[in-house]
């Protein structure tokens, strides 16, 4: 028995990266059932409040916000004037349960399929206790099929209000602890791994939070075989990671087929294995 959601938001993520941005909205714009999500864009300030660290300058958050205002998604912006960071971001953007039962949040820096938010509704339907990402990075498998994967990304998921609602309680506590912190320099700030600890609230960051909340409090997360997306380059998703973790696993190299004619008429998913 699967579960029909009555409201989807759709919550992008802008911040710096226009060219980026431009690309992955304009590829939203092209999905068959944009036009049935409620939209919403999130867009960073340039300066961090607790460090005074800059990680913009004013006329790349300016160009982002040209890009939600022109587009044809009618986008409710929120802004913030200070750069709270993505954990943060995301947060705010919990709130959207609390007027619909599905939520798809996409970040600056992923292409979708023009079938991306069809299947990710189906996924989402059939497994609402999973949070469900449709892209990455090996084509191994059938287009039917998605796996339990404990990897943290998460660009391009989606979650029901039914798992949200039990993992919000200690997502909202970690969100909490990193108002106090400049979020991109927490794995350099001394102490605050232990302080956190002590509370029992992660120091990692968002991603990895949710994947493991999502797997304690729900069935975990799902990947597909056969991604429906790609990442913008080796500067787009891996944009604040090391050269260790990423290059060197070569994980900005992606599979070049991502959109499958036959997703159109696609109804149901399998769990491999």
């Amino acid at each position: 028995m699967t579960t029909q959601y009555s409201s989807i938001a759709g919550a992008v993520f802008g911040f710096r990266r226009a060219d980026y941005l431009a690309q992955t909205v304009k590829a939203l714009e092209a999905n068959t059932e944009a036009d049935n999500l409620t939209w919403y864009a999130f867009l960073d300030g340039p300066v961090n409040l607790i460090s005074g660290n800059r990680y913009a300058e004013d006329k790349q958050v300016e160009d982002c916000y040209r890009v939600f205002c022109e587009s044809s998604l009618n986008f409710n912006i929120t802004r913030n004037k200070h750069n709270r960071c993505i954990a943060l971001q995301k947060h705010k953007a919990h709130r959207l349960y609390d007027k619909h039962d599905c939520v798809m949040f996409f970040e600056d820096d992923l292409v979708t399929s023009p079938y991306y938010i069809r299947l990710l509704r189906i996924a989402l339907e059939q497994f609402p206790l999973y949070a469900v990402l449709l892209y990455t990075n090996s084509n191994k498998g059938k287009l039917n099929c998605l796996k339990v994967s404990r990897i943290a990304r998460i660009w391009g998921y989606g979650m029901s209000k039914q798992l949200y609602l039990r993992i919000a309680n200690r997502f909202s506590r970690y969100a909490e602890a990193m108002r106090s912190y400049d979020y991109l320099t927490r794995s350099f700030t001394p102490g605050l791994r232990e302080a956190l600890k002590k509370q029992k609230i992660p120091w990692h960051s968002h991603d990895v939070t949710i994947t493991r909340l999502s797997r304690k409090f729900g069935k975990g997360k799902l990947y597909p075989c056969m991604t429906r997306a790609k990442y913008i380059g080796k500067f787009g998703a891996i944009a604040y990671r090391t050269e260790r973790m990423w290059l060197k696993r070569q994980m900005h190299n992606q599979p070049k087929k991502y959109v499958y004619p036959s997703d159109a008429e696609l109804t149901e998913f399998h769990i491999k294995g």
